[in-house]
């Protein structure tokens, strides 16, 4: 049973290695093909699921909203208002000419400027900063194409699909540890561009996760 168990698990990584689809295009172009067909300013409405578990122990909390957002990823702007289901305003939360601030209209836990920086951050990478830098090294992994960034304190790794050339998921690490993941899905057209309707952002430190939905975009 043992080498029947090995010859099939040695024929899906061979088959993982070897059998790929055909790119439309070079692999090493693909992230700026993706850049070119993401909006580069819009308008967006969401629901959202934020779902925080900092222990294993610890009893998880779950709370739904809606959110709007106003992004210009050129020059890095954003403006997110997330509202509760009954339309209280829960943050307003805006990045403008680097400068960020935030309104809150919960309790957070621990100190509110650590929290909007934190916040500031995953809003960040939600938006900006969806292809690999350069120096990235690239390789190839069954039908994904995976870019490792650069070594540092804040190496950001990508994972994008070798069929549809579309980003995955988008991982930032804090030294040797993860630092968020982001999983994206659901890609959908928007006139000439795409984006993806749905993330789902881990906060491995903070132990948190935020779904996002996106219901529309202009």
């Amino acid at each position: 049973m043992r080498p029947v168990i090995c010859c099939v698990l040695s024929l899906f990584f061979l088959s993982c290695r070897t059998v790929m689809p055909p790119l439309a295009g070079d692999a090493g172009t693909m992230p700026s093909r993706y850049e070119s067909a993401l909006p580069r300013q819009f308008e967006s409405q969401q629901t959202l699921v934020f779902e925080f578990s900092p222990h294993w122990w610890w009893p998880s909390i779950r709370m739904t909203a809606l959110g709007y957002s106003t992004v210009n990823r050129p020059s890095r702007d954003y403006t997110v208002v997330c509202l509760s289901p009954l339309g209280m305003k829960l943050f307003d939360v805006a990045r403008s000419n680097g400068e960020f601030r935030a309104q809150f209209s919960i309790p957070l836990p621990g100190d509110r400027k650590t929290a909007g920086q934190a916040m500031d951050a995953d809003i960040s990478d939600l938006f900006f900063d969806l292809t690999p830098p350069a120096g990235a090294t690239m390789s190839r992994h069954c039908r994904q194409i995976i870019f490792k960034g650069p070594d540092g304190a804040h190496r950001v790794d990508y994972v994008f699909s070798a069929d549809s050339g579309q980003l995955l998921s988008k991982t930032r690490f804090d030294g040797r540890r993860k630092g968020t993941t982001i999983i994206f899905s659901d890609t959908r057209t928007e006139g000439v561009r795409i984006y993806p309707a749905t993330a789902v952002l881990r906060n491995h430190r903070q132990g948190y996760t935020l779904t996002l939905k996106t219901q529309s975009l202009r």
